[in-house]
């Protein structure tokens, strides 16, 4: 459950500030906690990331 709160802080961050969501994810790659995370669940962060950041840009051209 550890990977996927982090996954959900990451996104919250995300969606509150752009350069915020950068450092904190820089800060959150270079943590020592991270290490035990494996590379699945690294992409899996990148790719829920990338899924919000689409949904995000979508949302005004939607109205």
């Amino acid at each position: 459950m550890t990977v996927h709160r982090d996954k959900f802080k990451l996104i919250f961050v995300f969606h509150i500030s752009r350069d915020l969501y950068f450092s904190l994810l820089l800060d959150f790659y270079s943590s020592p906690l991270f290490t035990r995370i494996q590379h699945y669940s690294i992409y899996s962060i990148k790719c829920v990331l990338c899924l919000f950041e689409n949904l995000t840009l979508n949302l005004p051209a939607l109205g």
